[in-house]
């Protein structure tokens, strides 16, 4: 039996992270794209990084923002941002007791603003979730 048929009968936009971490060791252990689990992009971007050489177990590094580059993405998104704050705060409110923060990001990919406490996250999640990186693969 495929270790992963139990996973076929979960709706792919139900968050189920223990089927994110299944798929993904199938998948980089040489196995057949776990289509069907997960979202397209997801899929589509650990292709990206297979087929780039990039080792599973490598860390991403998030380059520092530079001032001036993350103070022309907040201009440029100023009305987005507050017109989001409101629901930012309520959603990372309500995550919070489950230890997740909130992450607003522009079309692009680039973070606009976080809400939550990161204190208990990793390294590298606490370097992505900062105003100005680019999350976008």
């Amino acid at each position: 039996m495929n270790p992963l048929t139990h996973l076929l009968h979960a709706p792919v936009s139900e968050y189920r992270p223990e089927r994110i971490w299944e798929a993904r060791q199938h998948y980089f252990d040489g196995g057949p794209l776990p289509a069907g689990l997960l979202e397209q992009p997801l899929l589509r971007s650990w292709e990206r990084c297979r087929e780039s050489g990039r080792a599973p177990q490598e860390h991403v590094i998030f380059d520092p923002v530079e001032r001036s580059r993350l103070s022309a993405l907040l201009e440029r998104e100023h009305r987005f941002l507050q017109a989001a704050k409101p629901e930012l705060d309520t959603l990372a409110q309500r995550v919070s007791d489950v230890g997740c923060a909130v992450l607003l990001t522009d079309a692009c990919g680039q973070v606009l603003a976080v809400a939550g406490d990161l204190a208990r996250h990793s390294q590298p999640m606490r370097q992505a979730f900062r105003p100005g990186v680019d999350v976008s693969e």
